[in-house]
């Protein structure tokens, strides 16, 4: 196993150094947008500004994969996705207009109605909009107040390897936070000005962030969420979560900085020792990486010691996609950081635990146990490819 995945490392990095394309994707794509988090409504809403070196024609409408049951998911697994009853997520386009505010007719269109199109291209417009975020587990949703924000909550264009710059002012209620850097550790030659309160009138507050050079600015919203934070060695992880889970939240800090010093020494310079982590009610994950934080399961290491060494495992392939992300060119797949990701979590893994990071071989102790004896050889086990690679 570790000699496949030390074949995928070494086609991943020749792959990088010698056979990819020099060719950048930075479109040079500014989205200024000005909008308000409601959470009694559980919607966002407000304008986005979006500029492009080049015209476009089409914009995408990500939550609207959300606006209408999935028929091909049973309803069992869509019982784990929704903690209650199916409820709509969606975007509402209220108005599109051109730089000097006059009404440009478009059209909703696209699988699931994802898909703005406006009838000329245009260097330019303003999009009015209003996103509704649906109740339920995963990247994007809500549930007991964490507004996980992932894969895009404003309209933007959609361009695999682009990179985009943002200037974000978004009001919301004063006890509510985002869990994000303080300084966003988007861009280490210019970085932008770190997000800032002003202007508490009537319980609201304004929170205005920069980020540069990034594909999307995903977030996550509570007033539920405390700090944790490590500052060694020129290492900052500030990971926000619930109260009740302050000792988890300490083993994740200890675990990323051991991890990351252990990447630094046998792979590479890590380019950004800024990292944030948030907890999340994810779906199916432990680990999910984003580009600006990676979110974490609230059932992170609650679960039995077998089983919370697996939990390590994904946290730091998590941690180490994003160094491997941060270290090859901008406009490479994510197969190739998630590659050197698996390669260099399982050399780690072995170097500190002396065997490598198998669920099954954490389970196979536990096996006498029926549950555990089903997971463990049943061949309709879901995601069975997964968590038994």
């Amino acid at each position: 196993m570790i000699a496949y995945r030390f074949f995928i490392f070494s086609i991943s990095f020749l792959y990088i150094f010698f056979l990819s394309p020099a060719s950048s994707l930075a479109n040079g794509i500014t989205y200024n947008i000005n909008a308000s988090f409601d959470p009694l409504a559980h919607t966002i809403s407000g304008k986005v500004r979006i500029t492009s070196a080049e015209p476009f024609v089409s914009i995408y409408i990500y939550p609207n994969i959300y606006a209408a049951k999935d028929i091909a998911i049973s309803t069992k697994e869509s019982d784990r996705i929704y903690p209650r009853d199916f409820n709509s997520g969606y975007m509402e386009i209220l108005r599109v207009a051109d730089s000097k505010g006059n009404d440009i007719p478009f059209r909703i269109s696209g699988e699931k109605n994802t898909l703005l199109k406006i009838e000329d291209s245009s260097p330019e417009i303003v999009i009015d909009f209003k996103t509704k975020i649906p109740e339920k587990f995963g990247l994007f949703g809500y549930f007991k107040d964490i507004y996980t924000l992932a894969g895009g909550w404003h309209p933007y264009i959609s361009l695999e390897g682009s990179r985009s710059n943002f200037k974000i002012t978004l009001e919301m209620p004063e006890d509510y936070n985002i869990a994000l850097s303080k300084t966003l550790f988007i861009s280490s030659d210019n970085l932008p000005s770190p997000p800032f309160t002003s202007g508490e009138k009537g319980g609201l507050k304004t929170i205005h962030i920069e980020a540069n050079n990034i594909s999307y600015f995903d977030m996550v919203i509570s007033k539920k969420l405390v700090e944790t934070k490590i500052e060694k060695d020129e290492y900052t992880f500030n990971y926000y979560h619930l109260k009740k889970d302050k000792k988890y939240a300490i083993s994740v800090v200890d675990t990323a900085f051991d991890a990351a010093v252990f990447f630094n020494k046998n792979f590479g310079k890590i380019k950004n020792k800024s990292v944030v982590f948030a907890e999340s009610y994810l779906h199916q994950d432990i680990v999910s990486p984003q580009e600006s934080l990676i979110l974490i399961s609230n059932k992170f290491h609650k679960a039995y010691s077998y089983i919370r060494r697996f939990h390590d495992a994904q946290l730091i392939k998590g941690l180490y996609y994003k160094f491997w992300r941060d270290i090859i060119p901008k406009e490479e797949e994510d197969w190739v950081a998630e590659g050197l990701a698996d390669y260099a979590m399982q050399i780690y893994i072995i170097d500190k635990y002396k065997e490598s990071p198998s669920l099954s071989g954490y389970l196979k102790p536990l096996a006498f146990i029926p549950l555990f004896d089903e997971i463990l050889y049943s061949k309709k086990l879901p995601m069975r490819d997964i968590y038994f690679k």
